[in-house]
């Protein structure tokens, strides 16, 4: 069974003032997708969105690969920079590519999830404010 299924038997359950109580709390608490998108849109390089979400663990796996990107490609400035072997920084040029690669990848998925993982945040939120509303009647 969902959870959103889940909710709207345990909101049946609920009475008008708990309802509006409810609906009060999720006002505050709500995530917007505007916000999540413009998060995607300029701060993807630090996971925000999907931190946002409530996807914090691959939100910062988010930003390690865009940083370990950004890392590969000063190294491989520098030895244009130093004049030495230029061999050396085309092998952390590739990497970087690699890594910008995947991240773009991951960020062109996202543009179409996040989304419904709003929602379904969304849905998580309001479950554990039923749960709260419930342990406050005992």
């Amino acid at each position: 069974m969902s959870t959103f299924v889940r909710n709207l038997e345990l909101k049946e359950k609920l009475s008008l003032d708990d309802l509006a109580k409810l609906e009060s709390m999720m006002e505050n608490k709500r995530k917007n997708k505007v916000i999540a998108y413009l998060f995607l849109i300029f701060l993807s390089c630090f996971g925000l969105h999907r931190i946002y979400a409530g996807h914090r663990g691959s939100g910062i796996g988010m930003a390690v690969l865009f940083f370990m990107g950004f890392i590969n490609l000063l190294l491989f400035l520098v030895p244009i920079l130093l004049s030495s072997s230029v061999y050396t920084g085309i092998i952390f040029l590739l990497f970087a590519i690699f890594l910008y690669v995947a991240f773009y990848i991951w960020w062109t998925i996202d543009l179409f999830l996040l989304s419904g993982m709003i929602d379904q945040r969304n849905i998580d939120i309001e479950y554990n404010m039923i749960h709260h509303l419930n342990k406050e009647k005992i």
